[in-house]
């Protein structure tokens, strides 16, 4: 009890968390507690009453009352009052009456008593019970010296013994006190020297923070002056060290030089140093600004300025972190969403429009008894549908080029055939357009190259739509092919689609190949369409290798130029052929025709070293034809002038016997064709003429073996299948209807099973019966995979080896691998291409 007891009062003194005043005050109780029983042990041999006795062990019980209560309940300032003045300003009184005059030791206990004036009390507080107290000691003092009657005078060994106890207590109280503040004192300075040193490192800290941070900052003093930086404000303006930058931004004004004064929230302008005496004021600002590098570039700065306490005043602290790039990305993220808005709502327009078409024209041609009514409701049907379709496959190529499942074939084409077959494709629209249409392909460019001949021609076609879209009548559209570089195995093609159109400002361009947007909505309003095929055509472009470009001037047309790099190979069958053809040594005539088809025979002409002359007028034409004699004459004629007939029987006339005699005409013939044919003509080709179109005429002149059959149209292919059976399986009546119709002329037989289960079971049932199969892939009861699956598991051979044909709209890459790993053979998407049906059919039926 005792130990525990002692732990306590103990633990009261050295208490952290009181005042260094409350501590001292325990000690005091706890030396008074001591005291008090040290006069009750020497009350015993100088034979103190007891009354006196009792009175002490009071004291003594009050004393450890009151250290009790004090400790608990936390009320030291209280009893430090109550201390004070019960000590100094009632018991001193009392004792110095009791212990008589002033030969007594009360002058100990006024020492002893003021100390703790000053040890317990600070300021006014002490100050006050200091002066109460020296004026109480000096009245009981004269008291004393004039009434000594009033006190009892101590004598003998009492008065001996109160001088030994009041001073011995006395120093002892003052010495255990001082040593003890002593202590407190010491330890509270490690403390601070610990805190002092804690601060220094943390400055240390916030200083390298402030330097090292790669986020400009800035400080300035209370007058607004900088007075430190960072290292990324040094390098944001090209200073080599703190001293030249502050310096600079205090004389030359650099300030005005890097901040804007630009407007907020419609305010009006305010300097930076305007700024930073607003912040002076309410003491925290974020904003944003615009600051100039020592290059002159603007860079938009999230601000935030905020007063801190600096050297017993205040300083501004500024943090100026670059947002350019974030709020330039911010812009385009919204600008993106608003194209997309745009976008969504062009495309409602672009699909709606066909479909309006399909609708109008079915209503009209179910509605008219006339056959060229409906054969014209057919064949607008027919455009609008492919026109929705081409928006169809755009948004399915963008949607793969956004999640990156945008690939490429590789296979090895010509060349020049593909672009011929574009050209072709694109040919008709061109004339719809009344332009003129010329290409030109560099002859140095291998013919057979490696690559995605479709993907290749999407491109080259996206571009000569867009160059026929926005180029007036009578406007001219060129194709260019040149070969940039040859390496061992790899050419770098350029190809230009160059137009007389309305051109495209700087502005617009920038927007030109971004997914969504067109060059302005107003374009879209004129002219429609989707915006999607540019971007989609870049895509592309970049994954074959090369890069896509604009070259324009507004009211003088634009040139789209684009780079491809491809492997290339040999075409030794073709050269050969030609090698053979040219050992006759054919003599050519170009005549009537422009001055690219001019260019273009001499440029081969030259290569082939052939002889080829060219005349202008029909009289230099047939002048030449009366002094020299050729094999070829190429003839470029205009089908609807009048004269045309009687042109071309003159030269013919004019030809030797045997000589080919070929036109050139821009236009489809139509009605022409048949009389220009009968006047002597032995082919017709139309423009843009290709340099393959001349070699193979005369191959076809020189080796009539070589000539294959021209071909007939749907005739060619009546009945080619008659007596084969396939097995068709799709689940919607429409679609079978479809392809039955399509291929009606092959009188190809056909089998119907509407799903993948009647399938199976068809085939297993009679196996022989079928050549070949044409399976949908989505389906209900059981879709074509699992259905294919089926049946190359069954245990039949026919079932291992009978060709399946994927017939779906499923068209993506993804789709068809799935389609072969089913166990299928090839793959045909919906809608069909009766050509491409036919020759797949072809493939495996003989």
């Amino acid at each position: 009890m005792m130990k525990k007891t002692v732990q306590s009062i103990w633990r009261n003194i050295r208490d952290e968390t009181l005042t260094v005043e409350a501590r001292l005050l325990n000690l005091i109780y706890v030396i008074g507690i001591c005291v008090d029983v040290l006069v009750i042990i020497a009350c015993i041999p100088l034979g103190f009453s007891h009354t006196q006795m009792i009175l002490y062990l009071a004291v003594g019980a009050l004393l450890i009352l009151s250290l009790y209560f004090m400790n608990k309940f936390r009320k030291h300032n209280l009893f430090i009052w109550l201390t004070v003045i019960v000590l100094c300003d009632i018991v001193f009184p009392l004792v110095s009456f009791s212990l008589g005059d002033v030969t007594s030791s009360k002058s100990a206990l006024f020492v002893l008593s003021l100390t703790l004036i000053f040890i317990l009390m600070s300021g006014k507080r002490r100050t006050i019970m200091a002066g109460i107290h020296i004026i109480i000691a000096l009245a009981c003092y004269w008291v004393d010296y004039n009434y000594p009657w009033l006190t009892t005078p101590l004598t003998g060994d009492q008065l001996y013994f109160d001088h030994i106890t009041s001073f011995l207590a006395a120093g002892i109280c003052i010495g255990v006190i001082i040593t003890v503040q002593r202590n407190l004192l010491n330890r509270e300075q490690n403390r601070v020297t610990v805190a002092n040193s804690l601060l220094e490192q943390e400055k240390q800290t916030s200083a390298s923070m402030l330097y090292s941070t790669p986020y400009i900052t800035v400080l300035f003093d209370d007058n607004l002056k900088l007075v430190d930086c960072n290292q990324a404000a040094l390098d944001f303006l090209n200073f080599e060290d703190q001293y030249s930058f502050l310096e600079s931004f205090e004389n030359d004004n650099l300030a005005d030089t890097i901040f804007e004064a630009n407007e907020e929230d419609g305010a009006p302008r305010r300097t930076f140093r305007e700024r930073l005496e607003h912040v002076a004021e309410v003491g925290d600002v974020r904003t944003e600004m615009v600051c100039i590098d020592h290059n002159g570039v603007r860079h938009i700065m999230s601000v935030y300025v905020r007063r801190i306490p600096f050297r017993d005043s205040f300083a501004i602290a500024g943090y100026f972190i670059d947002i350019t790039d974030l709020r330039r990305a911010f812009e385009q993220a919204r600008e993106a969403e608003k194209s997309k808005g745009n976008f969504l709502s062009r495309m409602s327009h672009e699909i709606r429009t066909p479909i309006n078409a399909v609708i109008g024209m079915t209503a009209i041609g179910s509605a008219s008894d006339e056959i060229e009514r409906k054969d014209y409701a057919f064949g607008k049907i027919k455009e609008a549908s492919e026109h929705l379709l081409g928006i169809i496959n755009d948004v399915l190529d963008i949607s793969k080029i956004e999640a990156g499942r945008l690939e490429l074939e590789s296979e090895v084409f010509n060349f020049e055939k593909m672009l011929h077959k574009t050209a072709d494709i694109m040919r008709f629209l061109i004339e719809n357009h009344k332009q003129r249409f010329f290409v030109y392909i560099d002859p140095n460019i291998p013919n057979r190259v490696k690559g995605d001949s479709q993907r290749l021609a999407q491109v080259i076609t996206n571009l000569l739509s867009n160059a026929t879209k926005f180029t007036p009548e009578g406007g001219v559209i060129r194709v260019r092919a040149s070969l940039v570089s040859r390496e061992a195995r790899t050419a770098t093609i350029q190809i230009a689609v160059s137009d007389t159109g309305i051109g495209i400002s700087e502005e617009q361009q920038e927007k030109l190949f971004k997914e969504f947007s067109q060059a302005e909505t107003g374009t879209f309003r004129q002219y429609g369409g989707t915006g999607l095929g540019l971007a989609i055509s870049k895509r592309i472009v970049e994954m074959m290798g090369g890069k896509i470009w604009i070259v324009s001037t507004p009211g003088e047309g634009s040139s789209f130029v684009f780079t491809v790099r491809m492997l290339y190979t040999a075409d030794n069958q073709s050269d050969e052929l030609l090698k053979k053809a040219l050992k006759i040594h054919p003599k050519l005539l170009a005549a009537g025709s422009d001055a690219e088809t001019n260019l273009l025979f001499r440029e081969l002409s030259s290569r082939l070293s052939v002889e080829c002359d060219t005349a202008g007028s029909p009289e230099e034409t047939l002048g030449l034809l009366s002094i020299s004699i050729y094999d070829m004459c190429f003839l470029g004629i205009d089908p609807e002038e009048s004269h045309s007939v009687e042109l071309v029987k003159r030269v013919r006339a004019a030809l030797p016997p045997g000589a080919m005699l070929v036109l050139i005409n821009s236009k489809e013939p139509g009605e022409a064709e048949n009389a220009l044919r009968q006047s002597g003509a032995d082919r017709l080709l139309g423009k843009p003429l290709f340099p393959s179109d001349i070699t193979q005429l005369i191959i076809e002149h020189a080796l009539p073996e070589t000539i294959r059959k021209p071909t007939r149209g749907d005739g060619e292919n009546q009945g080619i299948f008659k007596g084969h059976r396939v097995l068709l399986v799709d689940d919607l009546a429409i679609n079978r209807e479809i392809v039955v119709s399509m291929l009606g002329s092959t009188e190809l037989s056909f089998d119907m099973a509407e799903d993948g289960e009647q399938a199976v079971r068809m085939f297993e049932h009679n196996p022989e019966r079928y050549e070949l199969i044409l399976m949908d892939l989505v389906m209900p009861v059981m879709d074509g995979l699992e259905a294919s699956q089926r049946i190359r598991a069954l245990d039949m051979p026919k079932a291992k080896r009978i060709p399946i044909i994927a017939m779906t709209a499923n068209v993506f890459k993804e789709d068809v691998d799935r389609c072969i790993a089913a166990g299928m053979n090839s793959h045909l998407g919906k809608p069909l291409n009766k050509e491409e049906a036919i020759e797949m059919l072809k493939e495996y039926l003989g």
